[in-house]
């Protein structure tokens, strides 16, 4: 599956291929095949490259590409399923233009095991908004492109080692969990009780109230008998 560091052209040749198949939806039609992982090699006589300008850069181009497309499927009520995907075609012909991140190699020495590798992985709202169409998540290129160099560092870091796999995974952290059945039966209770106790204290209300009224109207009628005197 993959290249022996023998047998490979540099470091990133030993990272094994993977292959993409390019379908036509509205019509099946096969357009093609793209390899991947594949890199664009940069190179920069006078200081190392940004990697955020690149990527600022790639990411204004795909996000002016997305601009331009006809989102009236969006917005119809009689759309069907052929329309949606052909749309979500394009934005993934679209997104494929932005790169998954960038390497920076400051240092190689397999000799001494010492690397220097910078790895710029991110992502913005509007990729987020447009991943229904296949443009993964951060973490999950980052995960991936991360194993792949481990895997290759390992291949030329010792020469018995240079047909050699590390095989990654994910796990969920641990967590207890009680499987023992819990009725709710002092929320049960609360919610009778609760209304019934509220309830005796509405005479109490109702009596300050016409208590209040009563002295007031009293004061007044003392005022108008004492003006009439």
């Amino acid at each position: 599956m993959f290249k022996t560091a023998s047998g490979a052209n540099g470091l990133l040749d030993t990272i094994e291929p993977r292959w993409f198949v390019q379908v036509d939806i509205p019509t099946l039609t096969l357009i093609g095949f793209q390899q991947v992982p594949y890199f664009e090699f940069l190179q920069s006589p006078k200081h190392t490259y940004d990697l955020e300008t690149i990527l600022a850069t790639r990411l204004n181009k795909v996000i002016g590409n997305l601009s331009k497309m006809d989102k009236h499927v969006l917005y119809k009520s009689d759309r069907t399923s052929q329309d949606v995907m052909a749309f979500l075609q394009n934005v993934s012909l679209i997104t494929s233009a932005m790169p998954y991140g960038a390497l920076h190699f400051a240092s190689l020495n397999h000799t001494r095991k010492r690397y220097s590798i910078t790895m710029g992985f991110g992502m913005d709202k509007r990729l987020e908004a447009a991943a229904g169409a296949g443009f993964p998540s951060q973490g999950a290129r980052q995960m991936v492109m991360l194993s792949q160099l481990d895997n290759a560092l390992l291949r030329f870091s010792n020469e018995e080692l240079g047909s050699m796999v590390i095989t990654q995974g994910t796990r969920i952290m641990p967590e207890l969990s009680d499987g023992t059945v819990k009725l709710p039966i002092s929320g049960g209770i609360g919610r009778v009780l609760y209304p019934f106790g509220v309830s005796f204290l509405l005479p109490v209300f109702v009596i300050v109230l016409v208590r209040e009224k009563e002295d007031r109207i009293l004061v007044m009628m003392m005022m108008v008998s004492t003006c009439v005197c």
